[in-house]
């Protein structure tokens, strides 16, 4: 995976974006896949590749988890700003059919 002095950050870091998933565990793409192809036609947006539905949704995750694991607190979302982003984020997943609005706790 990461070796020598690289750090699980850094190593994130120099695969984001474009090597997304080299960087996401295979069974969460396994999740993603089994949700996509259980889906009926009316949850999927239509002509969406499911790599790109993917790929929408990973990288705000992972922007989060890069901006709180900043090395220094001033250069770190507030939780707040966590929050309203994880609040797109389901917003996102909702409107392309990868999790229903009836699966949602409430934040």
């Amino acid at each position: 995976m990461f070796g020598g002095d690289l750090s699980l950050r850094q190593w994130v870091v120099a695969a984001f974006p474009r090597a997304i998933s080299n960087i996401v565990d295979d069974s969460l793409l396994l999740l993603h896949h089994d949700a996509v192809n259980n889906s009926t036609s009316d949850e999927r947006r239509s002509g969406t590749d499911d790599s790109m539905v993917l790929h929408e949704i990973l990288v705000p995750i992972m922007e989060i988890g890069l901006s709180c694991s900043k090395e220094t607190p001033e250069g770190r979302m507030t939780m707040r700003e966590v929050v309203a982003s994880l609040k797109r984020v389901r917003g996102m997943m909702q409107d392309l059919g990868v999790f229903s609005s009836t699966s949602a706790t409430a934040v």
